[in-house]
């Protein structure tokens, strides 16, 4: 062993390394030999140390001298014998005073060495050194361990470096020499030619060229008759700073047989490919080149490098590294097929690999995010796609699909999982938002399928024996849901395989939870404990994945790029999505069979054990499976509104409506499972999920029974309450939780709550409840259908006379179904607001309103009791049938659609149901004339039919409203009253008398309405070309008397005219053209 001491150039010789061992332990004289370099001066230190054997070592120093350093002398005996390289070949002495002279003589031996190395042997205890400046001087010298050294040739290769950068287009721009620095060099081994003394020189150098950037190189140089020649120059991948100091400066090392190089830099090692090709890149650029680069963060420097000649086992090109503060690396070169050779590329797959199944792994100090090839988007979301089916389908080249654990095998493929989410985060990768998505589906798979397997793994442990429901289950899976068996698998498996090749296919597993119990038990007639367990065990499976499932996805999305708004389902990105894996249909239905068949077991036995005395023990599968019972609620909980808001976000009409009826399906079904759950035992854990699920009519429903057990409990006792016990504390607790969900739930609570006591026939609590006032007034106030009640609370409650007013008045006219009620509520609505009135100071107070609403029902109740042998009928069904048959015949006689309005209007009035002004006007314009029985001055509709329509439009406040819609109404009052009767019968005078023609028209429903609507002083008939006819019967006068004036009617109907002409006639004339006016108001499209 030789130590050379840089700074102070002592140098100790060992003749044999076990005595440098020992040195420490025992006491012995040591075979070593010690001295030191002569001449060393002031600054100058030791950069590198060359094994020239058999002629000696080379020493180089900080100053561009050389020493050459021989272990032995003449007779073989231990001796160093230092010597200058010189270039007049002369032996430089030792001495203080040598060294002074050469370096006042300005010798030329001041330069900077780059690198020297020990080239070829053609004789005994001779050797050649190459030694290279980093100016590109190249010097090559013959050394023998005796006889001293001398130099052979002496070459500048600078130029010839120049000038093939210039070929290669790598020079400078302004054609000007590059700033070429040569760092190290490797004697090529050409084993075509013979190992002798004609042999040419050949090298590889390593080279850097300065600019803006230092840029790395490696030129073949050989020198045929001493003149450097270049050949091939290749640019190497690597951009950084020169490094000054010696121990920094980059290597180069081509291992034999010359086919690739490693250059090793300080914080980085580049492989390169020497192998030439034809059609090689423009730019130099080797066809193939690998960096590896330490990490910066852990201060990880390269201090120490060699070739291993020898390679690893497989005999590949081996360098080793010597790392700061890590230790030795030792670097491989992949020797690949021939027939695949062609096909060598580095992918983006392959760096993205590199980072996914190495970075993370213990001490490891290679940095593998700097490649170029991560750079691409499209390649790099394509390999990220590709990584993660290889990882869930075990086909990656990384991942092992034989393991003795299993676990060992998914935790791998989860934690590559996982290094790949995070390289997407910490790097900013461009995904789309569909591909986001993809990619935590994926992990969640893997997750799910690793925590089914832990749950296996126990199970297996704790019952060793037992049928697992598991193996059952993959069993009896279609085989399109699992791969089939690969050779090389060793003995068949079904349950690892499917967790080794099929992890992909997780969304399959969880309907087949539920088909297996299906397939095993098709509908048991008792429950077994065999069938319980294999139940629990199907609860647990579902449980352990969708619970991973949905943990996962929470804690993890963030890793993708997936916020919390996308979490929540609500960005309008999310429906760009597909259907979510954890939530497709069948999932959704399987997954609520699964829960309503656990709940339908835990009740049947609980019935079982009730029945046979029975009890079970705190740790079997019945208690553990009521156990799961919230767990299982949440899971399905949580795959409801994630398919509902799928549906909501959807842009897809019929996919939106689906959710709805998915919404009020999954709520009407939920209510009896919170009830089942209540009724094994689990109330408690029921009112805790109907609050999770905000269900407020479960909710009322559970505190209810909450109630009904504390009467079980503790019965109410005839004792003094005012010693309170546990009753009364129990009740103090209940009626706490009731007032919180008022603050916490506020309307939604409340409208549950106080529906649930009118439900429950105890509509006066709200009127009691004082601590709710404001809760219940706000609840009656925006049910209409709880008006009486609500008018009771305006007035007891509120004491707001006006409000109770409107909301009987609304009640009266809109919603009451009786018209002794309507009468009774308008009274009451008329007192409230009197009542108003004295409470109120200077109060506007209009009770038409209610006088008018009034009249209206007395037209109606004396249109029922005016019509014949309808109290003679024995119920409602006959009295309808006898006024369809009466009147329902004649006026509507093939007109289907106003027998139908006729029809719904008779069937509310023999119902005494309330009729609308527009209902009523609608009856009596349509119902055949009512005979009139008795005196006519005794029946107060028949022949006023169309008088009372007109007034009941009048009286109506929704019709007085709407002006257009009146005046609509009234016309086709009136245009059904001037059709009523046979106008070409009346006008037919001839054979007879006035009197009879007088009577005719006398009897007209026309005349009637218009004796009734002007008290008997004026007749009205509107024509065609908006004129009015005025026919004024005196009943004192029978004169006959015409004038046409043009005059303005004050109050007729709105639809008149001012456009009249005044016809005053007597009895004994008869209008001419009858016919002509029947025709023209006929024709008229007022209806």
């Amino acid at each position: 062993m030789l130590v050379v001491i840089p700074a102070t150039g002592k140098i100790t010789f060992w003749q044999t390394i076990s005595n440098n061992v020992i040195l420490g332990l025992i006491k012995q004289k040591c075979n070593t030999v010690h001295g030191s370099i002569p001449g060393m001066m002031s600054g100058e230190f030791v950069t590198g140390l060359l094994n020239a054997e058999p002629s000696g070592f080379i020493i180089t120093l900080s100053t561009g001298r050389v020493a050459h350093l021989t272990i032995m002398d003449a007779h073989g005996k231990a001796s160093l014998n230092i010597r200058f390289l010189d270039l007049a070949n002369r032996a430089t002495s030792g001495g203080i005073f040598g060294g002074l002279r050469n370096v006042f003589s300005g010798a030329s031996w001041r330069r900077n060495i780059a690198a020297a190395n020990g080239g070829r042997s053609t004789q005994r205890g001779q050797r050649e050194v190459i030694i290279a400046t980093s100016s590109g001087l190249i010097e090559v010298w013959d050394i023998h361990w005796n006889n001293g050294s001398g130099l052979k040739t002496r070459m500048d290769a600078t130029l010839e470096i120049n000038r093939a950068l210039k070929d290669k287009g790598l020079n400078s721009e302004n054609g000007s020499l590059a700033s070429v620095q040569v760092l190290d060099f490797a004697i090529k081994n050409n084993s075509k030619r013979s190992n002798d003394a004609e042999r040419d020189l050949s090298l590889w150098v390593l080279f850097s060229v300065s600019g803006e950037t230092i840029s790395y190189f490696v030129v073949d140089l050989t020198f045929p008759e001493n003149i450097p020649e270049a050949g091939r120059v290749f640019k190497i991948d690597y951009e950084g700073q020169l490094q000054d100091s010696a121990d920094s400066t980059p290597k180069i090392y081509v291992p034999r047989p010359g086919k690739s190089a490693f250059i090793v830099f300080k914080n980085a090692t580049v492989l390169v490919s020497l192998i030439p090709v034809e059609d090689s890149t423009k730019d130099g650029t080797p066809e193939f080149q690998d960096l590896v680069r330490l990490r910066d963060r852990d201060n990880f420097v390269v201090i120490g490098s060699t070739l291993d000649d020898c390679g690893d086992e497989h005999r590949r090109d081996c360098c080793v590294l010597v790392i700061q503060n890590y230790g030795l690396v030792h670097l491989s070169s992949l020797r690949l097929k021939t027939e695949v050779a062609q096909d060598i590329q580095l992918t983006t797959k392959l760096r993205l690999e590199q980072i996914v199944f190495f970075e993370n792994a213990k001490d490891n100090p290679i940095n593998f995010h700097h490649y170029k090839e991560l750079s691409s988007k499209p390649r790099l979301e394509e390999a990220i796609l590709n990584i993660t089916d290889e990882i869930l389908h075990s086909s990656s080249m990384y991942i092992s699909s034989i393991a003795a654990s299993l676990e060992h095998q998914m935790t791998m493929r989860s934690n590559a999982l996982q290094a790949l989410a995070k390289y997407i985060k910490n790097n900013h990768v461009e995904l789309s938002y569909s591909i986001r998505w993809q990619l935590l589906w994926n992990a969640e798979k893997m997750a799910a399928s690793k925590a089914i397997w832990a749950l296996y793994n126990d199970l297996k442990k704790k019952y060793p024996e037992k049928d697992l429901y598991l193996g059952h289950l993959i069993e009896t899976m279609g085989e399109k849901f699992k791969s089939s068996a690969k050779e090389g698998d060793g003995p068949e498996d079904p349950i690892r395989h499917w967790f080794i090749y099929d992890t992909w296919q997780m969304e399959h597993i969880i309907p087949w939870i539920m088909n297996g119990i299906r397939v095993a038990y098709n509908k048991p007639q008792s429950v077994t404990r065999d069938f319980i367990d294999k139940v629990w065990q199907a609860s647990e499976i579902s449980l352990a994945a969708l619970e991973t499932a949905f943990s996962f996805r929470r804690e993890n999305a963030h890793l993708y790029g997936i916020d919390d708004i996308s979490l929540a389902l609500k960005s309008p990105q999310c429906a760009e999505l597909s259907e979510f894996w954890t939530s497709l249909d069948v999932n959704y239905d399987e997954t609520e069979n699964l829960l309503d068949t656990e709940l339908n077991t835990c009740i049947q036995w609980m019935r079982q054990l009730s029945l046979s005395g029975r009890t079970d023990a705190e740790d079997s599968p019945a208690k553990a499976l009521e156990k799961n019972l919230s767990r299982q609620f949440a899971v399905f909980s949580q795959i409801y509104k994630e398919r509902r808001q799928l549906c909501a976000v959807s842009e897809d009409r019929q996919v939106q409506n689906d959710g709805k009826l998915l919404e009020k399906a999954h709520r009407e079904r939920r209510k009896p499972q919170l009830y089942k759950m209540a009724a094994i035992g689990h109330l408690e854990e029921a009112v805790t999920l109907a609050e999770n699920f905000h269900d407020m009519t479960a909710l009322v429903e559970l505190m209810v029974e909450v109630h009904d057990k504390i009467d079980q409990k503790h019965p109410q006792k005839a004792v003094d309450r005012a010693i309170p016990g546990p009753r009364e504390e129990a009740v103090k607790q209940w009626r706490s939780r009731i007032d919180s969900y008022f603050t916490r739930y506020g309307e939604p609570w409340a409208d549950a709550f106080f529906t649930r006591q009118i439900t429950a026939g105890q509509p006066a609590m709200l009127l009691i409840m004082r601590e709710y006032k404001d809760d219940v007034t706000r609840f009656l106030r925006k049910t209409p259908g709880y008006g009486k009640l609500s008018w009771m609370n305006e007035v007891l409650g509120e004491r707001n006379y006006d409000n109770a007013a409107k909301i009987l008045t609304e009640l009266a006219t809109q919603h009451e179904t009786n018209l002794w009620s309507k009468r009774v509520e308008l009274a009451l609505a008329k007192l409230s607001t009197l009542a108003a009135r004295e409470t109120q100071t200077g109060m506007q107070v209009n009770l038409s309103c209610f006088e008018d609403e009034t009249e209206l029902a007395t037209i109606q109740e004396s249109v029922y009791d005016n019509l014949p042998h309808l109290n003679e009928a024995i119920d409602e069904s006959a009295r309808l049938q006898i006024a369809n048959d009466q009147f329902a015949n004649v006026s509507v006689q093939s007109k289907p659609a106003l027998r139908e309005t006729l029809q719904r209007a008779l069937a509310k009035l023999v119902t005494r149901c309330p009729v609308q002004g527009d209902e009523l006007a609608d009856l009596l314009t349509l119902m055949d004339p009512i005979p009139a029985a008795g005196l006519p001055e005794e029946n107060e509709v028949a022949g006023h039919e169309f008088s009372l329509a007109l007034r009941a439009l009048n009286l109506s406040g929704s019709i007085k409203e709407d002006g257009a819609y009146r005046e609509n109404l009234e016309k086709i009052v009136w245009r059904r009253c001037m059709i009523r009767d046979d106008w070409e019968r009346i006008s037919a005078t001839a054979g007879k008398t006035d009197d009879e023609v007088e009577a005719d028209i006398r009897s007209t429903a026309l005349f009637k309405t218009i004796v009734d609507y002007t008290n008997g002083e004026c007749l009205l008939i509107f024509l065609q070309n908006k004129c009015i006819r005025q026919l004024t019967y005196d009943s004192s006068s029978q004169g006959l008397a015409s004038t046409v004036s043009r005059t303005t009617f004050t109050d007729p109907p709105t639809f008149l005219t001012e456009w009249m002409f005044h016809i005053s006639w007597s009895p004994g004339c008869s209008p001419s053209n009858a016919a002509t006016y029947r025709q023209s108001l006929t024709t008229r499209t007022v209806c």
